[in-house]
């Protein structure tokens, strides 16, 4: 199981896809001398597009923990020890979510 990026990494959006909306919100804040009711508009939208990624980041994450504890037909049932572990998963990513 693939923890999500690290703060230090980008964070759940990764560190590419973070240094991108870095820019972005500095083009908005620079833009704000000029036309600061663009601006709030830009900034708005920019919020918008970071949480639908973070959505993203997050089910793909929630995917991979279902996946963890889903034997493939023929396969064995996932052990205790692999849910327990799942489970756990589950907690440090409510943790995240919650800023814990």
């Amino acid at each position: 199981m693939a923890a999500p990026a690290e703060s230090g990494s980008g964070g759940w959006l990764g560190l590419e896809r973070t240094q991108r909306l870095r820019a972005e919100w500095h083009s908005v804040q620079a833009g704000f001398v000029d036309d600061p009711r663009q601006a709030v508009q830009q900034a708005d939208a920019l919020i918008e597009k970071s949480v639908g990624l973070l959505a993203e980041a997050v089910t793909e994450r929630r995917h991979q923990l279902r996946g963890a504890e889903a034997a493939p037909d023929g396969a064995p049932a996932a052990s205790t020890e692999d849910l327990r572990l799942t489970l756990r998963e589950y907690r440090a990513l409510l943790d995240r979510l919650l800023g814990t």
